[in-house]
């Protein structure tokens, strides 16, 4: 069963044992409101589900200030027993995520990729009692 909700920067829907999350266009990652959005889909969902899916392919990536992807990164709602896809659209975007996977270090698991499809399934490969 699909559940649907909204937060200050995006729209997400749990759907099995994955959180599905796509972000407004119009979102703005300065960090009060990244920190916003995280408590917004805790509130909601309690408990950090293993696998997580970000579609950024309709954001800019240009525009997310570093303090915002160190929180994005490592914070008390992340932890190495979770992995993260996340959807990404061309080269500015791919220099940014090299950038926060080499530099930000998250805790868990995460890969960038250019389709859901092919981020969907590199999630279903992964054995949710593994970790980062």
């Amino acid at each position: 069963m699909q559940e649907i909700y909204t937060t200050i920067i995006s729209t997400f829907i749990i759907n099995n044992n994955c959180v599905e999350i796509s972000l407004n266009e119009d979102a703005s990652f300065d960090l009060s409101s990244v920190k916003k959005h995280f408590e917004e889909v805790y509130d909601i969902i309690k408990t950090p589900y293993s696998k997580t899916l970000i579609d950024f392919s309709n954001v800019s990536f240009l525009s997310v200030p570093k303090e915002s992807m160190q929180y994005m990164a490592n914070n008390e709602y992340t932890n190495n027993n979770s992995s993260l896809a996340i959807i990404i659209n061309g080269l500015p975007q791919k220099l940014i995520g090299n950038f926060y996977l080499n530099v930000m270090k998250p805790k868990r698991k995460t890969k960038f990729f250019t389709s859901k499809k092919m981020a969907i399934s590199w999630l279903n490969t992964i054995d949710e009692t593994t970790s980062a």
